[in-house]
């Protein structure tokens, strides 16, 4: 009978140790440094606020059914490069704001030239699939193509805010959305 208990604490151990595994831990970012090993770690992400290095990319490709949250205001250090600056990937993605935005600081690249002048980083890249939905998500400054949906399936784009005011009187021929391949 001892055997058998001792067998029974070991399998339940087991499967307390599997529940409690890092894939479904929550992870709070407020780094970019610490962008990585969330995303290979977690299915829950808040992202704080923090800055994304000059010419680097906060790329995101997540693991199936992973929930993340904008609580905070991410901006990108300047780097005359194509970006794209976010660039998230995955399936049955959950990609939600809540009081967070996305600043791209736009007014260092409106140079009133479009695609002749400066080279411009495109802003939100999105390649998601199977049920993703992103919702509440606010991007501010836009420096070229706010939004481009790239060989994406089944995700949608609910309540999202698009801020370029500030550019009202510099900026020249801001593309907002793109659509390849989807």
């Amino acid at each position: 009978m001892g055997k058998y208990v001792l067998q029974l604490a070991w399998v339940a151990a087991v499967a307390l140790a599997a529940g409690a595994s890092p894939l479904n831990a929550s992870c709070s970012v407020s780094s970019y440094d610490g962008v990585a090993s969330a995303v290979s770690s977690c299915t829950s992400i808040t992202l704080g606020s923090f800055t994304v290095p000059a010419g680097k990319a906060l790329s995101m490709s997540l693991k199936s059914g992973t929930t993340v949250t904008v609580t905070g205001t991410i901006k990108f250090g300047y780097s005359e490069w194509k970006g794209p600056l976010v660039e998230i990937a995955g399936s049955k993605i959950t990609f939600k704001g809540s009081g967070g935005s996305f600043d791209g600081e736009g007014s260092k690249y409106w140079d009133g030239k479009g695609d002749k002048g400066k080279t411009k980083p495109k802003f939100f890249r999105i390649k998601t699939s199977g049920g993703s939905t992103f919702s509440n998500i606010k991007l501010k400054n836009c420096p070229h193509q706010c939004v481009s949906i790239n060989s994406a399936s089944d995700t949608t784009l609910t309540g999202w805010t698009v801020d370029v005011s500030a550019g009202d009187s510099v900026s020249f021929s801001l593309r907002s959305t793109n659509t390849a391949a989807s």
